[in-house]
């Protein structure tokens, strides 16, 4: 049985698919698919959500495009090894035209055709999984006190080898940002618990960590927990795509208002777990004259805890922690990404 692009009828416009890749070695394609000019908002709307069907996606919120089929010949069977692996490809954009075979009769004042028939809808091919994840590495540099070091050859007699404030060494530590791109979500006045992520809970995850690891499979690396701090998001304008209501197939909610979220998690691992160190949270901080390990002439730095007085309580010190965990992280904005769905 051949491939199909869509639940919504739709035929592929001979001669018009195209496939490539880019400098990174990423896999793109296009095709132009021909639907009634009616269906054309739904037909898309299908192709970004997987929202109609005798199969509703595995979760019906929020942004879960149809995968680029991958036809092995006439036959439109998959080949046995795919190259690259296009189930992971989603849609990206989607662009209309019409032709002047499908245009009406002009309006009363002779300046809009109305449209009965045909519409052709090109549609772009390259977003992997519903939700991209990126990582960039970053350095921290943290400047050391000279009261820590002394120079190793004496200049002259009696020299003590006193390093001065300008000469003191820096540390340099290496970290990373997870980078997670979320489009369509619902406007932030909405408060609907059933909907992932839910916008609302994006103010109060700023600047706090994760509580549970996540395991990105997009990466293959997995963050421990209290490893990811979450930085400012970047909010722009979108299409609102968890408000589609399967129960109605005639609904297309495509042009309400929505956002789509840039998340940024800063990655610290902190101490080295091998030696019995805390690894799993940001509220550590760089100890340059601590030493570690089962010779401490040999490994000098680490990750330590500060404390903070507390007057007035029976314990005068308490654990410096600036950095506080929450649930919402995890639960809105660390859930895993769905790969694209077939329709066969």
């Amino acid at each position: 049985m051949a491939a199909k692009w869509s639940a919504i009828p739709s035929n592929e416009v001979h001669n018009t698919r195209r496939e490539w890749f880019d400098g990174d070695g990423r896999f793109f394609a296009s095709v132009t698919l021909q639907c009634e000019w009616v269906d054309r908002f739904k037909l898309v709307e299908d192709l970004y959500t997987s929202q109609y069907g005798a199969t509703d996606p595995v979760v019906a919120n929020g942004y879960n495009p149809r995968v680029y089929p991958d036809p092995g010949g006439s036959s439109g069977l998959p080949t046995p090894f795919p190259q690259p692996d296009m189930s992971q490809i989603g849609v990206t954009s989607a662009t209309f035209r019409s032709w002047k075979e499908c245009g009406g009769t002009l309006d009363a004042n002779e300046q809009v055709f109305d449209y009965k028939s045909s519409a052709f809808v090109e549609v772009q091919y390259g977003r992997h999984y519903n939700i991209q994840e990126t990582l960039e590495f970053d350095v921290e540099v943290i400047t050391q006190s000279y009261l820590d070091f002394r120079w190793k050859t004496p200049q002259y007699a009696g020299d003590l080898g006193l390093v001065k404030e300008l000469e003191v060494p820096i540390a340099t530590l290496y970290s990373a940002v997870l980078t997670r791109d979320f489009i369509g979500l619902a406007p932030g006045d909405i408060d609907d618990a059933a909907l992932t992520p839910n916008l609302a809970t994006l103010v109060d995850s700023v600047g706090h960590t994760n509580v549970r690891e996540y395991k990105s499979e997009q990466l293959g690396i997995t963050f421990k927990e209290g490893t990811l701090l979450m930085l400012e998001p970047v909010v722009r304008p979108s299409i609102n795509m968890q408000h589609i209501d399967t129960t109605i197939p005639a609904t297309n909610l495509f042009g309400e208002n929505g956002f789509a979220v840039t998340v940024k998690f800063l990655y610290k691992k902190g101490g080295d777990e091998q030696l019995g160190e805390d690894v799993n949270t940001h509220n550590l901080f760089w100890r340059p004259a601590k030493t570690y390990g089962q010779n401490p002439n040999t490994f000098h730095g680490a990750w330590d805890r500060l404390l903070v007085p507390t007057p007035g309580e029976n314990q005068p010190w308490e654990e410096y922690r600036p950095f506080k965990p929450s649930l919402s992280i995890d639960s809105h904005w660390l859930w895993s990404a769905n790969k694209p769905l077939s329709v066969l």
